[in-house]
C-alpha cells in the first residue's frame, strides 16, 4: 500500500504514543505506510529530546519523518505577528511536501486510532475517494498499547457536543456518499494527485481556520468522490 499518513501536533503534550502504538496493534503483520510527523515544537531549544522522545514511540516498527512545518508568517521563528496563530494549512502543505505516497491521511494529536481504523483506511486508499473519517472528542481518555481502556462523553446539559456532528449521515456497516462541505481536518484523507491539482490546502486560510472546508470544495471542482466512514473512528482527548 503506497500511502502516507500526516500527524499534527504543537502541543507539548501529544500524546503521539496512544497514535503510534494503535496504528500498530491494527496492522498487526501487515506493512505499515509512511508516518510524516508535523511538529511545531521542534522548533524550541530542545528539539533534539523531542526527536529522541518520538524515535522511542515508535520503537523501529514504520518508517517515520519527524518535522516542524515550513517557515511561515503566523507562527515559529519566522512568523512576522506578535504572538503564534493557527496555520493548519501550512502545517498540512509540509506533510503533503514530505509524504512519498500516493494517498495522503491526516490525523490530529492527542488522538487514537478505534478498531477498524487501519482497515477502512486501507480501503480509502485502494478505492482512490476522499475519505471523511469519524472522530468522538472524550474526557479522561485512557489508552493502553493503543487500545481505550476508559472515557467519558463530553456532556453540557443534554447533549453530547463532542460527538461528531457528521454521525447522522454515516452508517456502521460501511461507506456512504458525502459533500464537499463535511470534509473535516482532524481525520480525512485524499488521492495525492487531486491534493497536488489544488496546490493542498489554501494557505490564505492561515491564521483564522475554515480551510479544512475550502479544500473540500477545490477537490469536488477537480472530480473528487467523497464518502463519510464512522468505521475511521478516532477518539480525541479534549474539549
Amino acid at each position: 500500500m503506497n500511502a502516507s499518513i500526516i500527524y499534527l501536533t504543537n502541543r507539548r503534550d501529544c500524546r503521539a504514543n496512544w497514535f503510534c502504538d494503535s496504528l500498530c496493534a491494527q496492522a498487526a503483520s501487515r506493512p505499515i505506510p509512511q508516518v510524516i510527523f508535523i511538529d511545531a515544537c521542534l522548533w524550541e531549544p530542545d528539539a533534539d529530546t523531542r526527536r529522541a522522545l518520538f524515535a522511542e514511540w515508535v520503537k523501529g516498527r514504520f518508517e517515520f519523518v519527524h518535522v516542524p512545518p515550513k517557515p511561515n508568517v503566523w507562527q515559529g521563528p519566522t512568523r512576522l505577528t506578535k504572538a503564534d496563530y493557527f496555520a493548519a494549512s501550512n502545517a498540512r502543505n509540509t506533510g503533503i511536501c514530505h509524504a512519498q505516497g500516493d494517498y495522503a491521511l491526516f490525523v490530529d494529536d492527542l488522538s487514537v486510532l478505534m478498531p477498524g481504523w487501519f482497515d477502512n483506511m486501507m480501503h480509502a486508499c485502494h478505492s482512490n475517494y476522499v475519505v471523511q473519517g469519524a472522530y468522538r472528542k472524550v474526557k479522561e481518555l485512557i489508552v493502553e498499547d493503543g487500545i481505550v481502556k476508559h472515557w467519558e462523553p463530553n456532556i453540557e446539559g443534554d447533549k453530547d457536543t463532542g460527538l461528531d456532528c457528521r454521525w447522522g449521515i454515516g452508517s456502521d456497516g460501511g461507506i456512504l456518499p458525502s459533500y464537499p462541505s463535511n470534509l473535516y481536518g482532524c481525520s480525512f484523507g485524499a488521492p495525492m494527485k487531486l491534493l497536488l491539482a489544488v496546490n493542498g490546502q489554501d494557505e490564505i486560510y492561515d491564521g483564522m481556520g475554515y480551510e479544512d472546508t475550502a479544500l473540500g470544495f477545490a477537490l469536488a471542482n477537480n472530480g473528487a468522490r467523497f464518502m463519510y466512514n464512522r468505521n475511521m473512528l478516532t477518539y480525541e482527548d479534549g474539549p
